[in-house]
């Protein structure tokens, strides 16, 4: 697709809407497409309607309307699994909080319970908040509880407030008392936490690819390695998998060493393996276990404690998937 007057949807019983640039588009539960103007303010009342399937014709980023073409013919038509849109978290606990400090929980969330500490022996009044994009909030539950005095120093003025079932699922979180009263360190307890599989950002606000299930890291090294010397780091941008005995990792010497040349991969500076480049200038893993890594983790590769003067300009590829693989 090179225009987005290519872009279209499918309508439920058949049929197709194109989508235009400069034009907002609300889908109905029926299957309808509804052709709005940027300024129509219905539209701003359907944005916070979780029922309703949104369309915006006027970003320009073809692959984020392609995604929520798939969206549609997965939840009108059935061509596709729901459960390839989305994976569902069993559930996650938040950091500690401060008042009115907003928990992103990644994903669409059921809101379990709140911890929070308070002053032992005072009354808080508070206000358990959800949001979908941390500007608009909706009320979840409130009410009033007197802090208990724990036997124990550290759990001292620890509450846990059980949030009702059946409530809606939001993204955001927050929990607030009552102007002028005590309440401090919040923590969320969520739970079926859907996160979609189309087009998340990743750490450097990048689009993902629709489909793809690696991450691929290309490096050159010019001339001969020095010893003991990090050849790369390489920062986890976003959550990411090492296959077992880092399958997909290779690399190709093309001036052979003169015996095997061991390269010791570090994960953020912790001894993992070795990636072993070969006479024949072939490479060659050690044995891991799947590991997971997470936004801000280093891949790091360090020469062994000798030079040698044979080996040069090696090319290295590093291949991670990109999602947990059933």
């Amino acid at each position: 697709m090179s225009n987005i007057d290519d872009l279209f949807v499918v309508r439920k019983g058949g049929g197709r809407q194109y989508l235009k640039a400069n034009k907002r588009y609300v889908v109905t539960r029926q299957g309808a497409v509804v052709e709005l103007d940027t300024s129509d303010p219905s539209y701003a009342a359907q944005a916070e309607n979780q029922e309703a399937l949104l369309l915006l014709g006027d970003k320009g980023d073809l692959r984020q309307l392609e995604t929520i073409y798939r969206n549609l013919t997965v939840l009108f038509n059935g061509s596709v699994r729901k459960e390839e849109m989305y994976h569902i978290e069993a559930g996650a606990i938040s950091s500690v909080n401060a008042p009115n400090g907003s928990y992103d929980a990644t994903g669409l969330a059921y809101l379990k319970s709140v911890r929070f500490k308070s002053t032992a022996n005072t009354t808080v009044n508070y206000v358990v908040q959800g949001s979908n994009d941390d500007h608009t909030w909706h009320d979840i539950f409130e009410g009033s509880v007197t802090v208990p005095e724990s036997e124990s120093a550290s759990d001292e003025g620890s509450v846990e407030l059980i949030a009702p079932q059946g409530i809606a699922k939001f993204r955001y979180f927050r929990a607030s008392a009552q102007a002028g009263e005590d309440f401090r360190e919040i923590v969320f307890v969520v739970e079926e936490i859907a996160k979609s599989k189309f087009l998340p950002l990743d750490e450097a606000g990048k689009l993902q690819e629709l489909n793809s299930e690696t991450y691929d890291v290309t490096f050159f090294v010019q001339g001969a390695p020095d010893l003991s010397t990090k050849l790369l780091t390489f920062v986890v941008p976003r959550e990411l998998y090492i296959r077992n005995n880092w399958g997909g990792f290779i690399g190709f010497a093309d001036t052979p060493p003169a015996a095997p040349y061991p390269i010791k991969v570090l994960i953020n500076d912790v001894e993992k393996g070795t990636f072993t480049v070969d006479p024949n200038g072939t490479t060659s893993m050690s044995s891991l276990t799947r590991t997971k890594l997470v936004p801000g983790d280093r891949v790091s590769l360090l020469t062994p404690a000798y030079v040698d003067a044979t080996m040069a300009d090696l090319s290295l590829t590093l291949v991670f998937d990109r999602q947990e693989l059933a």
